[in-house]
């Protein structure tokens, strides 16, 4: 939906907005378990969730962009392929094949050309094929495991903190969706904050290079992984010192903003590097996350921590590497396709 060089902001709006879940999750849930007992959780999502989907199906448009769409430019070629007659027609079909370069978001869209109306139809898109496209190539494997470690400590924290909350300090639900606040204070903040950075340092750099690739959003992922593990590594033993809550509060919210810091550029970048396949790069990026949620209750939070700020390590250690050769790899990739493509024409 958006140019390069505004996608760091609008990106930073849409992880807002499930950032907003650990931020303001623990207070409807707090209140509503202490005023009308646990089962109330379940009508509120139950109702949330059909307004949501009423929403969507009758107020939602859809925002599909044809032109930056290799689905659509592999249907139209294909298109061009069975309709060709002469020689004149190959010509066309030479230039209507999918175009695998950095470019594509800047070529020709296809309304200017006598294929505008082709219309895809389920049978035209293959939802393996695009998976597939994305994982075969070293820079997505990566990134999406450093992403979707980030992601999984991202949703482990809020159990973990809530579990030696209740055990160690005794809080009720209430107060526990209270000190939960400061994480997901720290997510939304960090959000913003890190989303209007990355876009004003990809200005920068292209005011003074002329040129900008993908790999340098990871910069700020780079500087945010040398926070998170420290930070990490201090709420594990401060929770297992049972020290006062306002420390884990801060904590909380260091977390919350270097993990964030972290995601956002991973998920900028997965969109950035995936030209005309970013909406299946962004979905392998959340089905694979869900494979590495693992609770580790029986270790205690010291140890269960220091387990996750190595993860952590591992996690920055991965994008400083894409950061290095990602690009490289793509460019080796791209010529790939290209010979891959001229061999079937």
């Amino acid at each position: 939906m958006f140019d390069r060089e505004e996608r760091g902001s609008k990106m930073s709006i849409y992880i807002s907005a499930p950032l907003l879940g650990p931020a303001l999750g623990p207070i409807f849930g707090g209140v509503l378990t202490s005023l009308l007992g646990w089962r109330s959780i379940f009508w509120f999502l139950t109702i949330i969730s059909g307004v949501t989907v009423v929403v969507i199906v009758f107020f939602f448009r859809d925002t599909f962009r044809k032109e930056r769409s290799l689905v659509y430019r592999d249907v139209v070629a294909k298109r061009l392929i069975k309709l060709q007659s002469h020689l004149a027609e190959e010509k066309q079909i030479e230039k209507a094949n999918i175009q695998h370069s950095e470019d594509v978001e800047k070529q020709i869209c296809p309304s200017e050309s006598p294929f505008a109306d082709v219309k895809i139809s389920l049978k035209d898109v293959n939802p393996i094929k695009p998976i597939l496209g994305v994982v075969k190539q070293r820079h997505n494997l990566v990134i999406l495991f450093a992403s979707a470690l980030i992601a999984a400590f991202g949703f482990i924290i809020g159990y973990t903190s809530s579990r030696t909350l209740a055990l160690k300090y005794n809080f009720d639900p209430l107060k526990i969706g209270l000190v939960n606040l400061s994480y997901g204070s720290g997510c939304v903040v960090s959000s913003f904050i890190t989303g209007w950075w990355s876009d004003r340092q990809y200005a920068r750099m292209k005011a003074l290079h002329g040129e900008v690739y993908a790999e340098l959003r990871l910069k700020n992922s780079v500087y945010g992984g040398l926070f998170l593990p420290p930070f990490i590594l201090a709420l594990g033993w401060l929770s297992h010192a049972h020290v006062h809550v306002a420390a884990l509060a801060v904590m909380l919210f260091a977390c919350g903003c270097c993990t964030t810091w972290m995601y956002n550029s991973l998920l900028t970048y997965i969109i950035d590097s995936n030209v005309g396949r970013s909406s299946s790069a962004t979905a392998t990026n959340s089905a694979i996350r869900g494979v590495f949620l693992n609770y580790l209750q029986s270790l205690g939070d010291g140890v269960t921590y220091s387990v996750w700020a190595g993860l952590m390590v591992v996690c920055e250690l991965l994008t400083l590497l894409v950061y290095l050769k990602g690009r490289s790899w793509r460019e080796a990739a791209v010529t790939l396709n290209v010979k891959g493509v001229k061999q079937t024409t």
